[in-house]
C-alpha cells in the first residue's frame, strides 16, 4: 500500500536449529525464547516474505551476518532458498562481536570472499559492504557519514 520499490530483509540460518542459536526471541504475545520449532517459524516466514514482496514487484535484498562456527556452513543453502523465493540481491557482511556473540571471532577476509563467490552461483552478491553502519547514505562506495 506505500509502494516500496525494494526492502531489506535479514536471514541469518538455513536450519532452525542455527536460528535458534542466533535469534534470541520472537513477539508473539510478548517476547518468547526462540527453540527450534520458533526457529523453523521464522525461517518459513522469512521466505514466505520475500516471495510475496517479490511476486508484487519489489526488488528484495537479503543480508546475512556470517558467524564462524554457528552458520558459515549454510550460506550457500541460503543464498540458493533466498534466490528460489524471488530475492534478486544477496549481501552477505562479517560478524561483528558483541553481546551474546562477542567471544566469537569475525570471519577472515579469505573466509568472507570464498563464501560470497561459493553463494554467488546462486543469487549476485553486493559487495560493497564491509560493516553493517546505520549511519551510511548515498551510495555505496560514495556514503557519507552523517
Amino acid at each position: 500500500e506505500i509502494g516500496p520499490s525494494t526492502i531489506s530483509v535479514s536471514i541469518h540460518a538455513a536450519k532452525p536449529h542455527t536460528a535458534s542459536r542466533i535469534y534470541e526471541w520472537i513477539e508473539m504475545d510478548g517476547r518468547v525464547p526462540v527453540d527450534k520449532k520458533l526457529g523453523s517459524y521464522i525461517l518459513n516466514k522469512q521466505l514466505i516474505g520475500i516471495r510475496k514482496a517479490s511476486a508484487a514487484g519489489i526488488l528484495v535484498k537479503v543480508n546475512t551476518v556470517l558467524i564462524p562456527q554457528i552458520n558459515e556452513n549454510e550460506m550457500v543453502r541460503i543464498a540458493k532458498r533466498i534466490s528460489q523465493h524471488g530475492a534478486t540481491l544477496h549481501n552477505i557482511i562479517p560478524l561483528i562481536p558483541s553481546g551474546r556473540l562477542k567471544s566469537l571471532l569475525p570471519p577472515t577476509k579469505k573466509q568472507l570472499d570464498d563464501i560470497r563467490k561459493k553463494a554467488s552461483q546462486h543469487i549476485p552478491q553486493f559487495y560493497h559492504c564491509y560493516q553493517c553502519r546505520s549511519d551510511v547514505v548515498g551510495i555505496p562506495g560514495q556514503d557519507d557519514i552523517l
